[in-house]
């Protein structure tokens, strides 16, 4: 920044840097304006840089540096992911169940062999069975046949239980690497985010992207397998009839071409209003007592009734497009087999087919059309689960604010102070919250902290916890920056009583050992008549067992 506006004389710069000012100066710009950046360029001083950031914008460096990687954090997500990238993905979640996936593929093989020899056991029960009345025959075709069947139940049964093992499996890893991920993320992230949107990312975004990940994917490669196989059976039988079907088969993708990527945009804004819909609902839920109070339920409903109604536009939207993408695939496989049928009827009619061959090259093209719609509709679910991948990826994407440094070490029990050295903070990087903040706090003193709402006292409080790192100074403990120790050293030497009660599911005793899980039940109690709670805890229906 200083080599741009002082024009300084300097070593020469690799290219990036130019594009991380100009990227910097451009932000500037953007929310500041012309006139404030121009006050700023004019008072710029590298001895005192901060200087020129609050003549100009009243925030200094530090803070607007956060609002300015801010935005790039939120630019950083491209375009909606394709099929390719869903499967690549895919594959990388699907790794560890290998060994299911490839007896899965085994069972497939049985089904789509059974497919595919269907039709030539019709030709011949047809063409030598029953129009040469050979009842040997027909008899050993009608046994193999049904022995085949059974096989290929089985195999198939076999496959759709592991399927379903793999589905379950997949979906557990997934929520597990999202809810491991939350755990990470800084307050300045769960201060931000909707509840109900997060909830919605960890269930109906999951349940997409397992549906398509393991039913679609094992039913594409059948798909596949039979389309291959049957087209190359259909050359056999008949090549003529066969040329026709291949150039027009091209036509069953017309649907997806058209209609492939509007239907995944469709439904990750469908997916988005519903998590808005689960937010305003998690919230006003949350918030019953201040709803009845204040008298809000009439405007309450009124936000709701709209964003209902934005979720309903949504879902026509999604599910029109949808019908057109399936409805599309249906025609062009209709008319493909109609066209196909008339001039295999002819060629019977003139003696250069046989019926059985005919019904033959039927039942194979069925077997290639019907996939390929098949896969027409597959194409659409994958497009569908895009939407909800790249919801889950936006949330993978989010990194953790505070984190411990690649050197820091354990906190040793404070024995001096905790200092606040200079401390300038902003929660949004556009407003500040503290400025140049200096205090001191010795060991073994009480220090209580007042003043109107929004003059810091709270954020104070999440700096020494290290919930947020200051943009500008320092927090230390007896002289060493918080930054340097590890976050869960910190906080074990700070016993902490929030401002609102939070109680999880679990037993009135096992909610009072969560900040110690090695106490004693002794301990527990001990704890709780320190708390002149225990003759209430003892007087519940089970006591400390009491679940609440």
């Amino acid at each position: 920044m200083t080599d741009i506006l002082q024009r300084a004389a300097a070593e020469p710069r690799p290219p990036v840097y130019y594009q991380v000012v100009t990227s910097f100066v451009s932000y500037l710009l953007a929310t500041e304006g012309a006139t404030r950046f121009k006050v700023f360029a004019r008072e710029f001083d590298a001895a005192v840089p901060d200087r020129a950031g609050d003549a100009a914008f009243g925030k200094p460096l530090a803070v607007l540096e956060q609002g300015w990687l801010g935005s790039l954090k939120a630019g950083d997500l491209g375009a909606l992911p394709g099929i390719a990238a869903f499967l690549r993905r895919s594959a990388t979640y699907l790794r560890p169940y290998w060994r299911q996936e490839a007896l899965i593929l085994v069972g497939v093989l049985f089904t789509a062999g059974f497919t595919v020899l269907q039709p030539f056991a019709f030709k011949l029960l047809i063409d030598r069975g029953i129009a040469q009345g050979d009842y040997r025959l027909l008899t050993g075709l009608i046994v193999g046949l049904s022995l085949l069947f059974i096989v290929q139940s089985l195999a198939s049964l076999n496959g759709e239980y592991l399927n379903a093992r793999v589905a379950a499996g997949v979906l557990t890893d997934i929520r597990l690497q999202l809810f491991r991920h939350l755990q990470r993320l800084s307050m300045g992230f769960y201060s931000q985010a909707q509840l109900g949107d997060l909830m919605a990312r960890l269930s109906s975004d999951l349940y997409v992207i397992q549906s398509a990940m393991t039913g679609v994917l094992v039913q594409g490669m059948y798909l596949v397998l039979v389309v291959t196989t049957s087209t190359i059976a259909l050359f056999l039988l008949e090549w003529r009839l066969a040329l026709l079907a291949v150039i027009c088969t091209p036509l069953v993708f017309l649907g997806p071409r058209f209609f492939g990527a509007k239907a995944a945009e469709a439904s990750y804004q469908q997916q988005e209003q519903n998590a808005a819909v689960t937010s305003t609902l998690q919230e006003n839920l949350g918030a019953q007592a201040v709803v009845k109070v204040f008298g809000l339920q009439d405007r309450a409903l009124a936000t709701f009734r709209e964003q209902v109604a934005k979720l309903a536009q949504a879902t026509i939207r999604a599910t029109f497009i949808a019908m057109l993408l399936g409805m599309a695939g249906e025609l062009t496989v209709t008319f493909i087999q109609l066209m196909t049928l008339a001039v295999g009827a002819f060629m019977v009619m003139g003696g250069s087919l046989s019926l059985g061959s005919l019904v033959a090259f039927i039942g194979l093209l069925g077997n290639v059309l019907g996939p390929m719609h098949g896969l027409s509709s597959l194409m659409q679910s994958l497009q569908l689960a895009t939407g909800g991948m790249r919801r889950v990826d936006e949330l993978l994407a989010e990194e953790p604010q505070i984190v411990d440094a690649a050197n820091a070490v354990p906190l040793e029990r404070p024995a001096r102070e905790i200092r606040l050295d200079g401390v300038t903070f902003s929660y949004s990087g556009e407003q500040t919250t503290l400025r140049d903040v200096g205090l001191s706090i010795p060991v073994g003193q009480s220090v209580a902290f007042v003043g109107p709402s929004g003059c810091g006292k709270s954020t104070i409080l999440n700096l020494i916890l290290r919930f947020y790192d200051p943009v500008a100074g320092a927090v230390t403990v007896d002289g060493r920056d918080i930054r340097t120790v590890t976050q869960a050293s910190l906080r074990d030497q700070i016993g902490t009583v929030l401002q609102d009660t939070f109680l999880f599911n679990t037993s009135v005793r096992e909610n009072i050992r969560l900040g110690r899980p090695d106490a004693s039940d002794a301990d527990v109690e001990a704890a709780a008549k320190t708390a002149e709670i225990h003759d209430l805890i003892v007087s519940l229906p089970q006591g400390y067992a009491t679940m609440v």
